[in-house]
């Protein structure tokens, strides 16, 4: 039920890394890179995108995608959670214990209310929890 996928350099560059080998996950749906660099657009569905946020999602994305999904990228995804972008977060628990890492949600300096909608245990250890964001 994805309509598109939106991601950041940084996660574009590690998927094309890994499609090498893998494939690209996305298939052919449209897919937004943010950023202010010059990357390679391999694929036909790729369109790249610099400005302002709000507007890319009020102005492109809304009007012609009903299920957006933001794909990896922390400073991506704290951008649309402080702009009120997001209406569900989906977080997938990995049965790993990381010594070192990156934080995902710190310092979004706002604090916001999440509903529980759903979730789903996986035979591989791995959990989804789906949140609605209530604004």
């Amino acid at each position: 039920t994805i309509d598109c996928f939106v991601m950041g350099s940084r996660t574009y560059e590690h998927a094309l890394e890994l499609s090498r080998n893998f494939g690209w996950p996305y298939g052919d749906l449209p897919t937004f890179v943010l950023t202010h660099r010059n990357l390679p657009a391999e694929r036909k569905s790729i369109e790249f995108y610099s400005g302002d946020l709000k507007n890319f999602v009020k102005d492109r994305l809304k009007p012609n995608y009903k299920n957006i999904w933001v794909v990896g990228g922390r400073a991506l995804t704290k951008d649309f959670i402080r702009l009120g972008l997001v209406d569900e977060i989906r977080q997938t628990i990995v049965p790993i214990i990381i010594g070192d890492g990156t934080l995902f949600f710190d310092c979004i300096g706002q604090e916001h209310a999440l509903h529980l909608k759903d979730v789903t245990a996986y035979k591989n250890g791995m959990v989804e929890l789906w949140y609605e964001v209530k604004i």
